[in-house]
């Protein structure tokens, strides 16, 4: 399967109108599809689906509280991450949110390479190493959504995404930037911070 650049795609995205108003479109449309009556409160409450730990390789959901808020222009308070390491305090992984809805469809089509199947079903995971991502991180935007976390800072059990909803959650409006202050920071500002990193 061919490959969508994504520097090209993050170049259309930052400096084409035409092209972001289609984005948006698509998004609008897509989210229509899936259903605006979801929050981030309701789909925490799929019993089923809470954990209270988190492996690397599958796709969870969590409310976050970042430490050193004061230091940084701005966080997610509702992550959704495909997590690649971890160690007794902290965790590592890709957060969607801080890229383009668009982007992060496309971005998730390019890391089913190391998916452990491509049936994408319940038990699929991403067989990810930083040495993986890496490679991946060179396109604009990606590097910027490569995420350090900390346990003690999450605020809520882990919401495990199975594989076949992994595109429909992508989707979903749910970021939620902050500030320190604990105001809103708009995602669309987020976004053009996250496309003009290197």
């Amino acid at each position: 399967m061919a490959r969508i650049n994504l520097d090209q795609l993050a170049k259309r995205v930052l400096h084409d109108r035409k092209a972001a108003l289609k984005s948006q479109a698509w998004f609008a449309q897509q989210v229509k599809y899936l259903g605006d009556a979801v929050s981030p409160n309701s789909v925490m409450q799929n019993a089923n689906r809470k954990r209270t730990f988190l492996v690397p390789g599958f796709m969870h959901m969590f409310f976050y509280q970042a430490k050193g808020a004061a230091e940084l222009p701005y966080f997610d308070t509702f992550p959704i991450i495909f997590p690649f390491s971890k160690d007794a305090e902290t965790f590592t992984g890709i957060n969607f949110h801080y890229l383009p809805v668009k982007m992060r469809v496309v971005l998730l089509r390019n890391l089913l390479d190391f998916a452990s199947d491509r049936k994408l079903k319940e038990d699929t995971k991403m067989k990810m190493q930083w040495h993986y991502v890496s490679n991946l991180a060179r396109f604009n935007g990606v590097k910027a959504a490569v995420k350090k976390y900390r346990f003690d800072h999450v605020q809520s059990h882990f919401l495990f995404v199975p594989a076949d909803q992994w595109f429909n959650a992508v989707m979903l409006p749910f970021e939620r930037f902050k500030s320190d202050s604990k105001s809103y920071v708009s995602k669309e500002s987020v976004w053009q911070d996250s496309l003009q990193k290197r």
